[in-house]
């Protein structure tokens, strides 16, 4: 059975999911500060996979907050209060620090595989079609005629099961398997995981989705290649095409290139190149590159380089 796939949108959904997790690492969630803005980090998730995955044709609740009275304006002061009421398509779930808790060491040892070279983390072993009977409140019922106010909805479920051979590829399903299980008192295995995919209607809770989205990614892929991290400050980068990204901006290239140069041949390039904008009036200059100095160690006054004087026909 072939995966349901679209790939623009699951691509989007996992640049938002990237997102999510590098802003969640850098969280200091004992810090009662910093719980405002994990408010502000899990709505924008929640409301960017509803636009790219949710239906279209469902009403666009996004996230409703439920803190300190369901006021959002109500600063969050202990972490006991910090609570998501999450309205995602037909799902409602609720996001608390331990699920931000559970989160940043699953970021870490993602990471690591990367730097490590590992991108295939599961392997898929059955997709199947699941139906799931729900029942639902209508808005607008009257609420004194009961057999008005609820409808049985009827759904299917694409689900993958997949076997994981990585230490993150593992830890993900643990913690599906774990929150399933808190939920449900019903044992999975963390190894062989049934796990629903993203284009389908319900998630129970935040890791569910999380699981659901890197999964059809995987499943869909083959692998998590598309996903890297900056070679300057290890953030996660989502890259178009693999291989194409190696930094998450500008200022990490810059400074990873700097590092990896001697500062000598830097300065002494600059000053060579200073002179020549300087002293060169006829026509742009022609200025030395960073890999016309990596063999030479010498430290020269603007002007004595030689080689700038060749290319410029001095």
């Amino acid at each position: 059975m072939k995966i349901e796939s679209n790939p623009s949108e699951l691509s989007q959904a996992v640049k938002l999911l990237i997102t999510l997790f590098n802003n969640i690492s850098m969280l200091d969630i004992d810090n009662p500060a910093e719980l405002e803005n994990a408010v502000d980090i899990l709505e924008d998730f929640i409301g960017g996979i509803e636009d790219r995955i949710a239906s279209a044709t469902l009403s666009k609740r996004s996230v409703k907050t439920s803190i300190a009275n369901k006021k959002k304006s109500v600063e969050v002061q202990r972490r006991d209060q910090f609570k998501l009421l999450c309205h995602l398509n037909s799902s409602v779930f609720t996001v608390d620090i331990a699920d931000i808790e559970k989160l940043q060491p699953l970021v870490t040892s993602l990471k690591n595989e990367i730097i490590n070279g590992n991108h295939v983390h599961y392997i898929p072993t059955a997709i199947r079609d699941e139906k799931l009977t729900r029942v639902v409140e209508l808005d607008g019922a009257d609420p004194d005629i009961p057999e008005n106010r609820f409808k049985e909805v009827v759904s299917f479920h694409q689900v993958i099961t997949v076997q994981a051979i990585t230490k993150f590829g593992r830890e993900l399903l643990v913690l599906r398997h774990q929150d399933e299980y808190n939920r449900t008192q019903t044992t999975l295995s963390p190894i062989y995981t049934d796990v629903i995919s993203c284009y389908r209607e319900s998630w129970s809770s935040l890791i569910d989705l999380v699981a659901s989205l890197l999964v059809t990614y995987h499943a869909i892929n083959g692998n998590l290649n598309r996903i890297s991290c900056c070679k300057e400050c290890v953030k996660l980068i989502y890259q178009n095409r693999a291989g194409c990204r190696s930094y998450c901006g500008t200022d990490c290239r810059v400074r990873h290139n700097q590092a990896e140069e001697n500062p000598i041949q830097r300065k002494c390039r600059r000053r060579q190149n200073a002179w020549a904008l300087n002293h060169i009036k006829a026509g742009q200059p022609n200025f030395l590159l960073k890999g016309q100095c990596k063999d030479c160690s010498t430290d020269l006054p603007g002007g004595k380089c030689q080689l700038i004087k060749r290319k410029n026909r001095m």
